[in-house]
């Protein structure tokens, strides 16, 4: 849709902490932390796309099975892992 769709994307991005202060600039709504983990962990997914950089996915990957069914794991293809 050229206009878009009128939602509000929340976006938590896992990266390392010389990016965090950049990536709120840049809009992010979270920053991924033990916390986010944490809330992912109970089923509290309170944002809709996660990015990610390469040395945070073995944490990701143990919430795979949360983060799976929901199309939330960052992967290449869909452009949600980055380098």
């Amino acid at each position: 849709m050229p206009a878009g769709t009128g939602q509000d994307v929340k976006v938590c991005v896992f990266a390392g902490e010389e990016f965090h202060e950049e990536i709120l600039k840049e809009g992010a709504d979270f920053i991924g932390n033990d916390q986010v983990l944490k809330e992912i962990g109970e089923g509290n997914i309170p944002f809709d796309k996660i990015i990610a950089t390469p040395e945070h996915m073995p944490t990701l990957k143990t919430l795979a099975r949360v983060l799976g069914p929901k199309g939330l794991m960052p992967n290449v293809k869909s452009g949600t892992l980055v380098k």
